[in-house]
């Protein structure tokens, strides 16, 4: 290498050398306060049990494709910056016949109000 610097396409951040602005990922943001989701994704965990053992539930889910209520944290790195950006999401993905999706919805609907987290809902629900 001889000391010298290495340029060229991929080295480096060459927005930030242009002089624009960097953009942050979509849904990416910098102000979030991790340890308050961390204590939620734990209530989340702790209490999710009731859902999975609600009779109505497990009765339902049976005629189900897909049924998906999750919590989700990414955390990523921006160098150029020194700092975090993270997203939170609350992703509930409900996928089967009409009637057995509705069941459904009317338990994790309520559950999730309970837990007043500050996680983005995400619903993917498909009636067949």
């Amino acid at each position: 290498m001889s000391g010298k610097n290495l340029t060229g396409k991929g080295v480096g951040n060459q927005s930030e050398e242009k002089g624009e602005e960097v953009e942050e990922e979509e849904g990416f943001k910098a102000d979030l306060d991790f340890e308050k989701i961390d204590a939620e994704i734990k209530n989340f965990t702790s209490s999710v049990s009731t859902l999975m053992e609600n009779p109505a539930v497990k009765e339902n889910a049976k005629s189900l494709q897909r049924d998906l209520v999750v919590m989700v944290k990414v955390i990523n790195y921006d160098y150029m910056k020194d700092r975090f950006l993270g997203k939170y999401e609350n992703v509930n993905v409900i996928i089967g016949p009409a009637e057995n999706v509705d069941a459904v919805m009317k338990e994790v609907n309520p559950f999730l109000e309970s837990l007043h987290s500050s996680a983005e809902r995400q619903d993917r629900v498909m009636r067949q």
